[in-house]
């Protein structure tokens, strides 16, 4: 009979186990660092695509607001134009008809107050020592071919101190009259202007 001698050490089933264990972790735990680095990197390339996306649509942003800024400008640059050139044809010289109008004044008025409108309407605040005055101005105002639809709107009678006046006594009565005069622009001279400036 023979006998079997085995010199050689017996392989342990426990150390087996622990490789194999050890083997499976190691697999595993390589496989979900291969698995992180590929979603990082998908995430990185996902930022680098919405960073980029992000810029272009800035770019196109600020393009879009800069042609909008520059559209705003031409739009006010073409209203400030068509405003000058509408003044320029409803606008009338002031200076001859200011002097028209204080030629036309009885000796005892004084202008108060002066407004002119862009339609070439003008309300004037004429002050009077007498009642009549009132009327001879509007007469005086309605023969002028500088004017059109004269019409007097409102009469007052004003106390005024007699002292700022240098006049003996108290209070002085004044009358006011406010005047609505639409100026005939061929008359002024407004149309000659205008013809003018157009060449």
């Amino acid at each position: 009979m023979l006998a079997e001698i085995n010199l050689l050490p017996k392989k342990d089933i426990k150390n087996q186990a622990k490789i194999i264990l050890f083997l499976i972790i190691m697999i595993v735990l390589l496989t979900a660092i291969i698995i992180f680095y590929f979603q990082s990197r998908s995430i990185h390339q996902k930022e680098e695509e919405m960073i980029e996306s992000r810029t272009g649509l800035e770019q196109q942003l600020q393009q879009a607001y800069e042609g909008s800024e520059s559209m705003n400008k031409m739009r006010s640059i073409q209203t400030l134009q068509n405003a000058i050139s509408y003044a320029d044809e409803i606008s009338t010289d002031i200076i001859p008809v200011l002097e028209e109008m204080t030629e036309l004044l009885p000796e005892r008025g004084f202008i108060i107050e002066f407004k002119q409108e862009n339609s070439g309407k003008i309300t004037v605040i004429i002050q009077f020592d007498v009642n009549r005055d009132t009327a001879y101005y509007l007469a005086r105002l309605k023969e002028s071919p500088s004017f059109k639809n004269v019409s007097l709107q409102k009469i007052e009678a004003k106390e005024v101190n007699a002292e700022s006046n240098n006049i003996a006594g108290d209070h002085i009565s004044r009358i006011e009259a406010t005047y609505e005069i639409h100026v005939n622009r061929s008359e002024t001279g407004g149309d000659e202007r205008n013809e003018n400036s157009a060449e």
